[in-house]
């Protein structure tokens, strides 16, 4: 693509119209598709359409911009050439292809490419605005966050009574023994102490 420093002003654009001097080769192609829409290289002869000079015509005019005094050249059936700085020494580098069956052929072609990108370009700018709009129904329909997640009620673990181990001096081995449970004895109520009894007054002794 030409960048953005490369791009003719629109004093450059009106002098190269009227002069017929194009410095760049896609201002070139758009007055040569006012004539002609397929071409042959002059060299070898070979089929050009107009969406591939186009193609073409983007990475030359990137890569290989024309300088001093150069400048490309339309004539008045559609050829496109490149000129050293003056006219009579153009070198045509495209040439109008000839009417008939061929020139149809790639025009159909070339129809048939151009309405494949139409509706391929179509669908990826469909695609963006679903995502946009998606984008947006979500900035203003926020989903509330989900509840928070409660922890199970931890059971109390009790420590488990481990076997203990006996020897058997007779038969000298080991014997395990699993504990038996304990049982809590109930210590049986202690009664009250009965206070002490009043001492009773003294027997006076008959004479």
């Amino acid at each position: 693509m030409v960048n953005e420093q490369q791009k003719p002003t629109r004093e450059q654009t009106k002098h190269a119209i009227v002069t017929g001097h194009y410095k760049y080769l896609l201002q070139a192609l758009a007055i040569a598709m006012q004539h002609v829409h397929v071409w042959r290289l002059a060299e070898t002869r070979d089929p050009f359409t107009a969406k591939e000079i186009y193609e073409f015509a983007l990475q030359q005019d990137k890569e290989h911009p024309l300088e001093g005094h150069q400048f490309y050249m339309v004539s008045r059936e559609g050829a496109i050439g490149i000129s050293p700085g003056v006219e009579y020494l153009t070198k045509w580098m495209f040439i109008p292809m000839e009417p008939g069956r061929e020139y149809d052929f790639y025009m159909q072609s070339m129809m048939e490419d151009l309405e494949a990108e139409r509706v391929r370009q179509e669908a990826i700018d469909k695609a963006v605005e679903e995502g946009l709009a998606a984008e947006r129904y979500a900035r203003e329909h926020p989903v509330p966050p989900p509840p928070p997640m409660q922890q199970p009620a931890v059971q109390p673990q009790y420590a488990q009574p481990q076997p203990a181990m006996q020897y058997d001096d007779d038969e000298a081995s080991v014997v395990i023994v699993s504990p038996q449970p304990q049982v809590q004895q109930q210590t049986p109520p202690v009664p009250p102490i009965p206070s002490a009894a009043p001492t009773p007054p003294p027997i006076p002794r008959k004479g």
